[in-house]
Parts: structure tokens; C-alpha cells; sequence
């Protein structure tokens, strides 16, 4: 019997096929509740219990998110729902995939894509301390470090020394005297460069963190709003569900305020008679390209496998512009701070030259 059960829930995992990722939940927290809820559905024991359980294992602001989630399932909530009226529960597009597999009936077969240990490897953005974010951040710390030094050197360092000249009754070198022109008309700048970066650091962090100020904790990355439509709209067709079904789904809990109206006035568009993936193309949901492909899919296997391979497109294009990016403006700062210090290093150890010289 047993047996049975493993092999038919395996088809089904079959049916929806993998997802490349995609789905995968990276969050430890997260991951703890999903299988727990996961466990509650096959074993159909209740999951509230279990969830306070769990939030006794953490604190601050997770161990609050766990017992909201607990509140809401005891007060006979659906699990979709408690986890939808939870901010912070789930991140977004696992919130979507649960309530789409709920509607399909696929909810435990989701659990498992979700709670899966074999991601992409080919992506390294899944990994946090690889991510776009997280070596901007590094670029942003290096930069605040140079600017507090170049400033150090600006308000204090050389003014000092100038000073020491002028009680010697000694001259200044010229670079240097250019130098201290310099810094003293654009210091100013530099100061206010060095507090707007702690600001964007600050807000940037927030951000990443879904506005939690949790700054010794790693923000994962989340996936371009394009590729993980893609990658729902794999979970749907894999599940057999029709897809201008699944629309009014993604339209009605989609967050994202662009993604949505376009959603919207495609899903008008199938009303109106027009193919879903024309309709969706239309919008710049899908490249006009990928809906052509889609259209004349014989099957919706062909159709999975097709948006699951544009999902990984996107995310290997996302990777690469982003990477590309970051290389050039770190090249770039790494010029300018290069030049910066340089120069001030220059015009420091010309002064120190100078006053050696000048007290032998």
C-alpha cells in the first residue's frame, strides 16, 4: 500500500516536473515551516501545534512571524491564507506556487519542489555571499572605507601639517599646496559622498531584508519578476491547469503593481478571444519569440519544458548583465579612488619629505 502511494505521488512529481530552482526555498526559517506544514498535510495531523513549537526555537522578529502564522492556523485560517496574511512568512513567489497548487490540488507535490536540495548549481546569484546584492554591498563598504580615510586626511592630516610649515617659516610644495586647494573647495563633498552612502547602505540593506533591520542575517536573492513568472507559469501548465485559469490567480495576488495591470490587460485580451501566449506577449509578459514557441507546442509538456528553459535564459542573462555591471563600476570607482589616494599619498609623503629636509 505503502508502496503504492510513494510511486503515485512520484508521477505526480513527474507530472509537474522540475523546475531548475526555481521554487526552491533558501530561507532556513522559511524552510523549517514549509515542511512542517508539509508534514501536517500528508500525516492530516494540525499544523498549528507544530508552528508553535518551532517558534520556540527562535527569536525576535522570526519567532513573532512563526506565532502569527500559528494564531492564524488555530483560529481555523487556511494554511494559504495564514501564510498570505503573514508578512514575512514566505517571500513571494513561493506564496504564489502554494496558492496555485492549492487550486490545482498539486499543494504537497509544491512542498516538495520547494523544500528540494538540488538547486540550479549552475546559478551562483542563489548563493547570498555571490549575489549581485551582496557584492554591491562589499563595493559600497570598500568605498565608505576610502572615503572616511580620504576625509581623515582631508579635515585633520594635512591642515596639520601646514600648519607645522608655516611655524617652521617653510614652504610648501606645489602639488601639495594643490592638493590642500583641492580639499579644502570639495571636502565638503566628499563628506556629504560619504553620508549619502551610508544612507543608500542603510536603505539598500532594509530593502533586501523585506525593510526588517536584521543586517548580520544574508539577504537571498530574489529572481527577476520576468523569470519567476516563467517559472509559475512552468508549475501551472506541468500541473494540467489551464492557463487563462491560472491568470486570474497570478493577476489577484501578484504584488508587484506593473506586473499585475499588464496581467490584467492580458487577461482581457483572452476574453476577448485572443491565444493566451499572443496575449501575454502583447504585454511584454513573454518575448514574442517564447509565445510562438508556446502556441504551436504540441503538448503541455513541450510547454513546461519550453518556459522552464526561458525561465533559466532569463536568469542566466539577469546574472550576466548584473555581473557585467558591477565588474565595469568597480572598475571604474577603483580608477577614481586609485587616483584619489594616489595623489593624496603623493602630496603626504612630499611634505614629509620636505620637513625631513628641511630639520637636517
Amino acid at each position: 500500500m505503502n508502496k503504492t502511494v510513494n510511486l503515485g505521488m512520484e508521477n505526480l512529481a513527474m507530472t509537474l516536473g522540475p523546475d531548475n530552482g526555481f521554487m526552491r526555498v533558501k530561507n532556513p526559517t522559511q524552510r523549517s515551516l514549509l515542511r512542517i506544514l508539509d508534514f501536517a498535510l500528508r500525516h492530516r495531523v494540525a499544523a498549528a501545534p507544530l508552528v508553535e513549537q518551532l517558534a520556540f526555537e527562535h527569536q525576535g522578529a522570526e519567532s513573532t512571524t512563526l506565532r502569527q502564522v500559528a494564531y492564524m492556523l488555530a483560529s481555523d485560517v487556511s494554511t494559504i491564507s495564514a501564510l498570505e496574511q503573514t508578512r514575512g512568512a514566505v517571500d513571494e513567489t513561493t506564496l504564489l506556487a502554494l496558492r496555485l497548487a492549492e487550486e490545482t490540488g498539486t499543494l504537497a507535490e509544491t512542498y516538495e519542489l520547494c523544500l528540494r536540495e538540488d538547486s540550479d548549481a549552475r546559478f551562483r546569484v542563489d548563493d547570498p555571499t555571490y549575489s549581485p546584492s551582496s557584492q554591491l554591498l562589499q563595493r559600497a563598504l570598500g568605498i565608505l572605507t576610502a572615503c572616511f580615510v580620504l576625509t581623515f586626511l582631508a579635515m585633520f592630516i594635512i591642515p596639520t601639517f601646514a600648519k607645522m610649515f608655516e611655524e617652521f617659516g617653510l614652504s610648501l610644495p606645489g602639488f601639495t599646496l594643490l592638493m590642500i586647494v583641492l580639499f579644502d573647495r570639495f571636502g565638503f563633498l566628499l563628506l556629504l559622498f560619504t553620508l549619502a552612502i551610508i544612507a543608500w547602505l542603510v536603505v539598500f540593506a532594509l530593502w533586501l531584508r523585506d525593510w526588517q533591520w536584521q543586517p548580520w542575517k544574508p539577504a537571498y536573492p530574489k529572481r527577476p519578476t520576468s523569470v519567476r513568472l516563467r517559472a509559475l507559469l512552468a508549475l501551472v501548465v506541468g500541473s494540467g491547469r489551464p492557463v487563462a485559469a491560472a491568470m486570474e490567480t497570478l493577476t489577484k495576488f501578484q504584488t508587484s503593481s506593473a506586473i499585475r495591470n499588464r496581467l490584467v490587460a492580458a487577461r482581457q485580451s483572452m476574453r476577448n478571444g485572443e491565444d493566451p501566449w499572443l496575449a501575454m506577449a502583447n504585454q511584454n509578459l513573454l518575448r514574442r519569440q517564447e509565445a510562438e514557441s508556446l502556441r504551436l507546442a504540441p503538448d503541455d509538456s513541450t510547454q513546461r519544458w519550453l518556459l522552464q528553459q526561458a525561465a533559466v535564459s532569463g536568469a542566466h542573462r539577469y546574472e550576466s548583465v548584473c555581473g557585467i555591471l558591477l565588474q565595469s563600476v568597480s572598475f571604474l570607482l577603483l580608477l577614481i579612488l586609485a587616483s584619489v589616494v594616489g595623489a593624496t599619498s603623493i602630496g603626504f609623503f612630499m611634505v614629509l619629505c620636505e620637513l625631513i629636509s628641511a630639520l637636517t
